[in-house]
């Protein structure tokens, strides 16, 4: 997972990491990296859609339920 996320646009990447493995909310990322709440959300789907692209791409098996 972490050698998928090297792929990705620093801002993914940074909201990725906050949300995830800091987990924290979208409020307190945006508050943060100074971005509205909006973008974070945006930044949080394009991550999660290329990181599941790249995983598949790399033959990983994803659970069921993840769409």
């Amino acid at each position: 997972v972490w050698g998928a996320m090297t792929g990705m646009p620093e801002q993914r990447r940074r909201c990725l990491i906050l949300s995830y493995f800091q987990g924290l909310t979208v409020p307190e990322i945006a508050a943060i990296l100074r971005l509205a709440e909006g973008t974070v959300k945006a930044h949080l789907f394009q991550a999660r859609q290329q990181l599941k692209e790249l995983l598949v791409q790399a033959g990983i098996a994803l659970p069921d339920g993840i769409p």
